[in-house]
């Protein structure tokens, strides 16, 4: 299946990002943008990679610190991309509002970017940090 999945992807990017455009043009930002065709054909290209993959999104899903947040009183920035597939908007809304309980958290959310905004526009982002 791995194979297969990973061949598909690679022949028809173009498509399937299209696609996904598309699709979250429609139903909104919770739903998985074009990137993910990029991230999917990185995670499918070897049985290595998958394996590691899942190994991350196991961990991931035992990482738990929301309980630790009101331990925190420094000021912070939440930065977020509307977009973002990993991490999907709405729980960088809630970290900023259980930050800004404790120490003042301040929320940016960029329409245009996703998980990797820090690469995206490191610009836009020194300028909010300056």
């Amino acid at each position: 299946f791995r194979k297969g999945a990973h061949h598909m992807l690679s022949r028809h990017t173009r498509l399937f990002e299209r696609v996904g455009g598309c699709l979250l043009w429609v139903f909104g930002s919770d739903l998985m943008p074009p990137i993910v065709v990029r991230y999917g054909q990185d995670m499918m290209q070897s049985d290595e990679h998958f394996t590691k993959y899942c190994g991350y999104a196991e961990a991931l899903g035992r990482h738990e610190l929301a309980s630790r947040l009101p331990e925190i009183r420094a000021a912070a920035l939440v930065v977020t991309g509307t977009p973002d597939f990993v991490t999907p908007a709405r729980c960088s809304y809630d970290l900023g509002a259980s930050l800004g309980a404790v120490g003042g958290a301040e929320l940016f959310d960029d329409i245009g970017g996703s998980h990797y905004y820090i690469f995206e526009e490191p610009h836009l982002l020194a300028r909010k940090i300056d």
